[in-house]
């Protein structure tokens, strides 16, 4: 079992959070941040880089290979990218999301409580509660129904 936590002494985690193999959190600086909260599980692969801010909330189910990033690089065309350095905006992931396989989520995301984000999404705006959001970029596809009579009723897919 593998893990990779760069800078740990700025990750906190809340307990019985499950880490599987290859999960890279990745701080990129003694003043950043990833928190993660209670009863949390990031699958195979997942990568969180961080330069300021990600925080994840309790409950929240991540897909392998899902990456988090709170920043972005500039990209003025009058001077090399690799010298420009980056821009940062702090990631908010809250209670009960769950997020699918292979999904980007972008620095300045706030993903609200109950959302779920389909697998190979990019998201690189605001999801509100309980929506279900997927694609490239990603947008909003249904709404999580009440109960199990308004999936049917509403005839919704898993």
């Amino acid at each position: 079992h593998r893990v990779r936590i760069d800078r740990s002494w700025t990750v906190s985690m809340g307990k019985r959070t499950t880490l599987e193999d290859n999960v890279w959190l990745k701080v990129e600086d003694d003043d950043a941040r990833i928190v993660i909260g209670e009863f949390v599980f990031l699958g195979r692969g997942c990568e969180i880089d961080s330069t300021l801010s990600v925080t994840i909330g309790n409950k929240t189910q991540i897909a392998p290979n899902v990456f988090i990033t709170d920043h972005n690089h500039n990209i003025n065309r009058h001077q090399l990218i690799v010298d420009q350095g980056c821009r940062a905006k702090a990631v908010e992931i809250h209670d009960d999301v769950w997020i699918g396989a292979h999904a980007v989520i972008l620095a300045g995301v706030k993903i609200h409580q109950g959302a779920v984000i389909a697998a190979g999404a990019v998201v690189n705006r605001n999801v509100p509660a309980y929506e279900v959001w997927g694609g490239v970029p990603a947008r909003k596809i249904s709404v999580r129904p009440d109960s199990v009579r308004e999936k049917e009723r509403n005839n919704v897919d898993d």
